[in-house]
């Protein structure tokens, strides 16, 4: 066993009256049960897709006779056998749909226990007619193909699913208490403190989307974080059911169901970015200045660095494009990397490759565009400083324009030795 309960957990169950199996929604008399919904929040766990937390909605029946049952309902089930999986959500075509994860001791097990997750409930204040509502939503869409969505990493998920179905039955009270508060964090933010401790998946995230994830939030967009959903929710006012003029929280304190044996690791800041595109930057600064010292370009400093820009712009601006061409989500097509980062620069390794032999290809073409790649690069300067382009981390930003300068001094130092080798052309 992976957690260890905060308390006994029958014990949890029975204080809080919920334990039993999830049954028909009338009892034997054909009477209606007294409906309960709550919030549950499980927090991030070891593995990769646990990282972002996860939300789903607890209903509680309770009869005349007999104990409560509980079901609880989760907007975040997908095809994990699927092996499309990740190639679909990056094509903006990932269904996800509403299922049950069993009863409240059952979810227990499965996240707190199995998964090893912090797993906290929260109470909501709702009138009967609201829980009502929830519940028959919730009962209709249970059924496949009924609750299915296209999942999107911010607008669409399980938190959002759950927050947009509190908020229609509260009449909009949610989004208009939250939208006007915002948020100190950013997607950006949110997206590398999950990603943290997985590099293939920081080194994609920060290079794939675009600068939608650098926009500022306010609390209603940033409560597709899980936590920040448990949070925030405690922060709305409703009216109070029993007490008339007076308003509530509509989300009570979250009372833990079961918590994790270890805490899970503090999440510092993720180092993928300066790494790599640090690394790039410097690693491009010393082979170019290798390739400029003396009265003549080095002709295998040279190529290195020009091999080595080719290689990763180019690859990197491929990726780029290939994914703006299938994609449908907006936060691929609007990346301020495809102006650092070009397809096109890998036929600069041809080039690079022919000065190592002693020959410099056609000169003239390759002056012309590492002088327009130059200029982008000013572009790009320009948009920085005046705050039109925004987009993070800068580290990629600041190897796009370390990389198209080093190419421009690296080709004009080798222009009189391809003027003198042109014979051999």
């Amino acid at each position: 066993m992976h957690g260890i309960w905060a308390w006994s957990l029958w014990t949890v169950l029975a204080g809080a009256g919920l334990e039993g199996r999830a049954e028909s929604s009338n009892d034997e008399r054909g009477r209606a049960p007294t409906l309960d919904v709550q919030l549950l929040t499980m927090e991030p766990g070891d593995e990769l897709f646990t990282r972002g937390g996860h939300v789903a909605l607890l209903v509680s029946r309770s009869y005349e006779s007999g104990a409560p049952t509980t079901t609880v309902y989760n907007y975040g089930d997908a095809d994990w056998d699927n092996p499309a999986l990740v190639w679909d959500f990056v094509r903006g075509r990932l269904v996800f749909f509403l299922s049950s994860s069993g009863t409240l001791d059952e979810t227990i097990t499965t996240y707190g226990v199995r998964q090893a997750r912090d797993v906290y409930r929260q109470p909501l204040v709702l009138t009967p007619a609201q829980a009502a509502a929830i519940v028959k939503r919730l009962e209709r869409e249970v059924v496949r193909g009924q609750g299915d969505y296209v999942f999107h990493q911010t607008r669409a998920l399980c938190s959002t699913r759950v927050r947009d179905l509190i908020d229609e039955v509260l009449g909009g009270a949610v989004r208009a208490q939250l939208s006007e508060r915002p948020d100190p964090r950013t997607v950006r933010d949110y997206q590398q403190w999950t990603f943290a401790g997985f590099t293939l998946a920081s080194l994609g995230g920060d290079l794939l989307m675009g600068r939608m994830h650098d926009a500022p939030l306010e609390q209603f967009s940033a409560a597709y974080v899980p936590y920040r959903l448990r949070e925030y929710l405690q922060q709305v006012q409703v009216p109070d059911p029993w007490a008339p003029g007076r308003t509530v929280p509509l989300a009570g304190k979250p009372v833990p169901l079961a918590l994790r044996e270890q805490p899970l690791p503090e999440r510092g800041a993720n180092l993928s970015a300066p790494i790599f595109g640090g690394g790039l930057a410097l690693l491009l600064v010393g082979l170019g200045g290798l390739a400029a010292i003396g009265r003549r370009a080095r002709p295998w400093w040279a190529s290195a660095g020009l091999a080595l820009w080719a290689a990763s712009s180019g690859a990197v601006g491929l990726a780029l494009l290939v994914v703006l061409c299938l994609s449908r989500v907006r936060e691929f097509w609007l990346n301020e990397l495809l102006l650092s980062f070009w397809a096109t620069d890998l036929l600069l390794f041809a080039p690079a490759i022919a000065w190592t032999r002693g020959r410099t290809a056609a000169w003239r073409w390759l002056d012309a565009y590492v002088s327009l790649r130059l200029a982008t690069g000013a572009v790009v300067l320009v948009g920085r400083l005046s705050g039109v382009l925004y987009q993070r981390p800068v580290w990629w930003w600041a190897a796009g324009l370390v990389g198209v300068t080093v190419s421009f001094i690296v080709v004009r130092r080798m222009r009189p030795r391809a003027a003198a080798l042109g014979s051999q052309i």
